[in-house]
């Protein structure tokens, strides 16, 4: 049996949760080997830290791109950051995707669709899921549905057949950073352990649910997803 390896490329904060702080741990976790490409350094994140300090790392990037390849050094999944600046290359990306993993805010900047964080029924979550699909992916996992208040979702959509798949879990009244990143790394480590993309879906929302939950009040910088591992690591070994 061959290991196999994802590269992550996003931002690494010494201190938050979030980017690479999360991916690393957390698809290791998995039992998938984890290359990082930091494409800069922050001493802090930057959601509720001031005065943080950012060294941009893509000049480095090429040269480090270079050796590998010399080193024939290749990875089986690519997994990286999301920002606004980068929405319009996101979508033609989108077109050579297998899979991708927008939250409704992300899907809507990169379709031109109306962004609806509340009062979401199906008919509007289906327009999304249309608009995704032509830009040429093959399958979607929509993050942040809600029909409900207490409740939060995902939806798996296969673009081909047009069928979509709902998965809810329970919305817990707290907001917290880094659970994008907790969702789309636990579901980077189902998907390269073998598990079906339905699978993959709920296994991840279930370990955000259950990170958020496990999180002290007063650690308001990210989620304790460390405390979940272990109930994500049992989860991938049934």
């Amino acid at each position: 049996m061959t290991d196999k390896k994802v590269l992550t490329i996003q931002d690494i904060s010494c201190m938050g949760q979030c980017s690479l702080t999360v991916a690393l741990p957390i698809i290791s976790a998995c039992g998938v080997e984890t290359i990082i490409l930091p494409s800069a350094v922050l001493s802090t994140h930057t959601g509720g830290f001031t005065g943080y300090t950012f060294r941009d790392l893509t000049e480095d990037i090429p040269g480090i791109m270079d050796h590998w390849e010399k080193e024939n050094i290749s990875f089986d999944c690519l997994y990286y950051g999301f920002d606004d600046a980068f929405v319009a290359q996101m979508a033609k990306l989108c077109g050579s995707a297998d899979i991708i993993l927008p939250n409704i805010t992300e899907a809507a900047f990169m379709t031109g669709c109306e962004l609806r964080l509340e009062g979401q029924d199906e008919a509007y979550v289906q327009m999304i899921l249309e608009a995704l699909a032509k830009l040429g992916c093959k399958k979607i996992v929509l993050k942040g549905i809600s029909f409900e208040d207490d409740k939060i979702g995902v939806v798996v959509y296969d673009c081909a057949g047009k069928k979509a798949e709902y998965y809810f879990t329970e919305k817990v009244p707290k907001s917290s950073h880094g659970t994008g990143d907790c969702y789309a790394a636990a579901f980077t480590g189902a998907m390269m352990q073998g598990k079906t993309i339905s699978e993959a879906a709920k296994m991840a929302a279930d370990f955000v649910v259950d990170s958020i939950k496990k999180t002290d009040d007063g650690h308001w910088y990210g989620v304790c997803f460390e405390r979940a591992l272990p109930m994500l690591v049992t989860e991938l070994n049934k």
